[in-house]
C-alpha cells in the first residue's frame, strides 16, 4: 500500500518531474521533463531507482515534507542546509527515513533547481507516459506525493553535514556550447559579432523559458510558427533572446538562432540571476 506525505510548507516553483514526454509534440504538447537530467540520474542511481523515475524539483528554496513510513532518499549535491528530523544530512547519500520523519530541505546557493528522489521513485498521476508536471506547479491543498515504504530499517545512513564556502558565482564567467538554429544563416555580420558578447540572465525565468538581459538589435523578417523544442534560442524583433526550457510550447514565430543540448541547457538553465557567460557556437 502507498504511504502519502505531508506537504508542511511548500518549495518554491516545486513540481513532479521524470524523463519527459516524447512524441507528442504533434498535439501541442511541452516535453517538460528533469531540468538538470545529469543531477536526477544521479540520486535515482544512488538508490537503485530506473533513471527515469519521477523525482521532486524546486527552486532557491525548498519544501517541509513529513513521510508517514519508512523509505530512502537522497537530495541534490547543491542543496545547503538541508535537516531530517533537526539533523543536518549530507547530500548525494542515500539517506534513511523512519516512520514520522520531517524533511526540511534547504536552499541552493549555486544552482537554481535542486532535487530529492526516493526509493522507487514517487508515486503520482501518469500522463501520457510521464508523471511530469506541464502547467503550473503544486499547492499544499492539492498535494498528493505518494511513495511505496519499505520495511524498518534500524540502520541509518545519515551523517552530519558540513558547509561548503559559496563560489562567488557572480564573478565566474562560463563558456556554454551552442550549435547554430535553423534560421542561423539569415543572421548579418553585426548580430554575429553581438553574439561573441557576454550574455546574463533575466529574473524573468520559469520552466517555459529564460530572457537574456542583453539586447541584440535585428532587423530580420516575421514568420510563420513552426516547431520548436528545449534548447531553443529566439530572437524577437525587439531584440530579446529566449532561451526556450522543457516546458516550452511545441511551436513559436520567432527565428530560432540557436540552439543549446540538453547538457549545456541544464547548466544555462542552473546559473543565477548575474552570472557572465559566453555563447560557443560550433557548427558540429
Amino acid at each position: 500500500m502507498l504511504a502519502k506525505i505531508e506537504m508542511l510548507k511548500k518549495g518554491v516553483l516545486m513540481s513532479i518531474q521524470d524523463k519527459g514526454r516524447s512524441k507528442h509534440a504533434s498535439i501541442g504538447v511541452p516535453r517538460a521533463g528533469y531540468v538538470d537530467t545529469k543531477e536526477a540520474v544521479k540520486l535515482n542511481t544512488l538508490l537503485g531507482n530506473k533513471k527515469s523515475a519521477a523525482v521532486l524539483e524546486w527552486s532557491m528554496l525548498g519544501p517541509k515534507l513529513k513521510f508517514p513510513k519508512p523509505t530512502y532518499i537522497a537530495i541534490s549535491q547543491h542543496t545547503v542546509g538541508s535537516s531530517l528530523n533537526g539533523t543536518n544530512i549530507r547530500t548525494r547519500e542515500k539517506i534513511f527515513v523512519p516512520a514520522d520523519s520531517v524533511l526540511k530541505l534547504g536552499t541552493s546557493r549555486e544552482k537554481m533547481y535542486q532535487y530529492v528522489a526516493i526509493k522507487d521513485g514517487f508515486k503520482t498521476e501518469n500522463v501520457l507516459s510521464s508523471q511530469s508536471h506541464l502547467v503550473g506547479y503544486l499547492d499544499s491543498e492539492n498535494m498528493e506525493l505518494k511513495y511505496v515504504p519499505i520495511i524498518e530499517d534500524a540502520f541509518n545512513l545519515s551523517r552530519p553535514s558540513f558547509q561548503l564556502p559559496s563560489l562567488g558565482s557572480n564573478n565566474l564567467v562560463r563558456s556554454m556550447e551552442a550549435l547554430p538554429g535553423p534560421e542561423f544563416d539569415l543572421l548579418p555580420k553585426s548580430i554575429l559579432d553581438a553574439l561573441s558578447n557576454y550574455f546574463t540572465l533575466s529574473n524573468r525565468r520559469d520552466r517555459m523559458g529564460i530572457q537574456f538581459n542583453e539586447l541584440v538589435a535585428n532587423d530580420l523578417p516575421s514568420m510563420l510558427s513552426v516547431p520548436i523544442i528545449p534548447g531553443t534560442i529566439q530572437l524577437t524583433p525587439g531584440g530579446k533572446m529566449i532561451l526556450l526550457g522543457k516546458d516550452c510550447q511545441t511551436t513559436g514565430g520567432y527565428p530560432r538562432i540557436l540552439w543549446l543540448p540538453e547538457d549545456a541547457l541544464a547548466k544555462l538553465y542552473q546559473l543565477p540571476v548575474g552570472v557572465k557567460f559566453k555563447l560557443k557556437i560550433s557548427s558540429q
